[in-house]
């Protein structure tokens, strides 16, 4: 505002490579594991819970490798 910059949120930035999600609940800065498969859903096995009866229980699941971010649907 008038050239001054304020912060609205406080967050840390993980050193590595990380993704960053928004929901209704919040946003999510995830650090991301080379060949680590994480669950993105509303269920128990989720890593990653989306509460929204639009998303399945088991959604799809999210890999990080060779620098790059794929989503397989389930």
């Amino acid at each position: 505002m008038d050239g001054e910059i304020f912060k609205l949120l406080e967050y840390s930035i993980p050193n590595g490579p990380y993704a960053i999600f928004r929901s209704d609940k919040g946003i999510f800065i995830i650090e991301l594991m080379e060949n680590l498969f994480y669950n993105l859903g509303r269920g128990t096995v989720s890593d990653i819970k989306i509460s929204d009866i639009s998303v399945s229980r088991l959604h799809c699941k999210m890999l990080y490798r060779d620098r790059k971010l794929y989503l397989l649907d389930c």
